[in-house]
């Protein structure tokens, strides 16, 4: 087992090792954009930005005010050519309709999503790392955004995964 997730099995998941899971998934994926409502998350992004640059991961940002503001927001993380999009368990994102923008936003655009909760995935969002009941560390991918995507998940024993349907 890789020292990120045994790490994971005493603190739970740090942003690094979700980014560390996030490289293996996606290894082409060299830009990943954030959405967050404005003023929150800023640490986590921090720690995103920071991790980004151990990856050689570009992270581009854009933090709408209010769900309204999400088109804009979203045509701009476009403009910069994401390979991935990234979004946090925020205000934002608990306003049901702005999940359902970004996620059908995002495949139609054939983007993965990395979300922060098992309720975004339930969403569509396509990967969401967590800990199974036993305290490992796993990661929760939907197999209809997966389909959606026409992604193909690597063959790796480096990190489980757990395929819901």
């Amino acid at each position: 087992m890789a020292l990120p997730l045994i790490l994971s099995l005493l603190f739970g998941l740090s942003v690094k090792q979700q980014l560390y899971m996030t490289q293996k998934l996606c290894p082409s994926c060299k830009t990943v954009g954030v959405l967050s409502a404005r003023g929150e998350k800023q640490e986590e992004i921090g720690d995103l930005v920071k991790s980004g640059m151990y990856y050689n991961i570009t992270v581009e940002q854009e933090s709408p005010k209010k769900a309204a503001d999400l088109p804009d927001a979203f045509a701009a993380l476009l403009k910069r050519n994401i390979d991935l999009l990234w979004i946090f368990e925020d205000s934002l994102t608990a306003d049901p309709m702005a999940m359902r923008y970004i996620v059908s936003q995002s495949l139609e655009k054939k983007i993965p999503i990395v979300c922060g909760s098992a309720k975004q995935l339930s969403f569509g969002a396509t990967f969401y790392f967590g800990n199974k009941p036993d305290k490992s560390a796993v990661v929760f991918t939907k197999k209809a955004a997966l389909d959606a995507l026409k992604f193909e998940l690597p063959k790796t024993n480096d990190i489980p995964i757990e395929i819901i349907e």
